[in-house]
């Protein structure tokens, strides 16, 4: 308490001290401190901003700075029910401390606005965060999506492509087919007329031979030599 007294932190009401374990096993108090109110200075300022600025909330409080010495804080969500927040100022008090309880309650909630403040800030980065990312998710999705659309009706069109190929190739391969067989009847008329004319060539010297026999009968001697 008169720590965060003497820092200008703020007027605590209540420690209470729960009992934790460290993650190596060992137990140490944990402190719930409940404030009266706060001081609205620079360190406090600083103080919150560092709250704000991490994702769970908790900053490294430096109490000491010859020692270095700290305490690991963050906002403590539960609420003690006999704890009700004072926003009135006692009417019984003189009007010196009754200015000076509605300066200090004026502090105290001008710090408390801005910490609110800071929170509704990055309450809001976050949501705008979150819409942006989810913008580009899907901006990047409708990107893959008109990729993949593409691309599948590429392959479709040189599926279709290599289809219609294939159905010319079959059928220019009918035709050379066709053709091949026609030149195979060709082709074998023409041996076959080949050999019928090589069998009339030799018919026709065969003939022309004994056509050509002399009759030596009636050759003279002077013939005959």
């Amino acid at each position: 308490m008169d720590t965060f007294s003497n820092l200008s932190i703020g007027k605590v009401r209540d420690v209470r001290f729960i009992k934790k374990v460290g993650p190596t096993g060992l137990d140490y108090n944990g402190a719930v401190v409940t404030f009266v109110s706060w001081s609205m200075n620079s360190r406090v300022k600083q103080l919150f901003d560092s709250m704000n600025e991490t994702l769970d909330g908790t900053t490294k409080f430096i109490y000491n700075y010859e020692t270095n010495r700290y305490w690991i804080i963050m906002v403590y969500k539960s609420q003690f029910p006999e704890f009700e927040e004072m926003t009135t100022v006692d009417p019984n008090l003189p009007d010196k401390e009754k200015i000076k309880q509605l300066e200090n309650l004026v502090k105290s909630m001008a710090a408390q606005m801005h910490y609110m403040q800071l929170r509704q800030e990055k309450a809001e980065r976050q949501a705008m965060e979150h819409e942006n990312n989810e913008t580009k998710n899907y901006m990047t999705n409708l990107n893959l999506r008109c990729q993949l659309e593409e691309q599948t009706q590429e392959s479709r069109w040189t599926e279709e492509d290599i289809l219609d190929e294939l159905y010319k190739t079959r059928g220019e391969v009918e035709v050379l087919r066709g053709k091949l067989g026609c030149l195979g009847i060709d082709l074998a008329r023409k041996e076959e007329e080949c050999e019928q004319l090589k069998m009339d060539k030799l018919q026709m010297e065969a003939e022309k031979e004994y056509n050509y026999m002399p009759n030596i009968g009636a050759m003279s001697i002077e013939e005959l030599r």
